[in-house]
């Protein structure tokens, strides 16, 4: 009986725990709070001369433009020249688990540019998740000269935050020429708790066996 007990708890202790998972978080759980330095849209292979405002950043960071497109009809905002920008995002005090930063970019002039990735709740203080260099996430320069001079088609970007918990996470262009950005998006840990049902039936099922043994004993 005692074993029988046994394997009764283990399967409760496997079947009813809360399951998590990873999904992206929806464009309308979240904003662009922080547009910081020069910042300017770009299209036909080279920069527009043209800021960018954190709506319209806004926009084209969360617009479900498709990878692989043509660089040379439009090409996101960049992060030029020089360094020192940084975007901003927050989901207004809701705290999410952060797993993965990815976005589409058509820009890595000279393979040199340094990024990194920060997070932080409540306020408090900015942690590094990641700093790492353009030419570690997306093809070389080389690749986009195959296409044309300054040209590349779309590629996805991933950075790690590795399952932290906050409310605001910052992108930041920390040296090199340029970076360009299409399409954030942000991959957060979410937990499924098994339907009250589900466990009711488990709850039973496990009583009318132990019933039944205990009847046969």
């Amino acid at each position: 009986m005692k074993k029988t007990k046994t394997i009764y708890l283990a399967l409760l202790a496997v079947l009813l725990p809360p399951m998590a998972t990873a999904d992206l978080l929806d464009v309308s759980e979240y904003d662009l709070i922080e547009l910081n330095g020069n910042w300017t849209t770009g299209s036909t292979g080279w920069n527009l001369a043209q800021s960018v405002t954190l709506a319209d950043a806004n926009d084209v960071l969360s617009d479900g433009y498709a990878d692989n497109f043509d660089q040379r009809t439009f090409n996101g905002i960049f992060a030029y020249p020089g360094a020192g920008q940084s975007l901003v995002f927050g989901t207004g005090g809701v705290d999410v688990v952060l797993e993965t930063f990815s976005f589409i970019t058509s820009r890595n002039y000279n393979n040199n540019s340094t990024i990194a990735l920060d997070y932080r709740l409540d306020g408090g203080a900015w942690i590094n998740a990641v700093s790492t260099t353009s030419s570690a996430l997306i093809a070389p320069l080389s690749t986009c000269l195959a296409v044309g001079s300054n040209l590349c088609a779309g590629q996805t970007a991933v950075m790690s935050f590795g399952g932290v918990l906050a409310d605001e996470w910052r992108w930041s262009h920390l040296t090199g020429n340029q970076v360009s950005l299409h399409e954030v998006m942000i991959e957060v840990a979410t937990t499924s708790v098994p339907e009250p049902g589900t466990i009711a039936l488990l709850g039973l099922g496990l009583v009318g066996m132990a019933a039944r043994r205990k009847k046969k004993v």
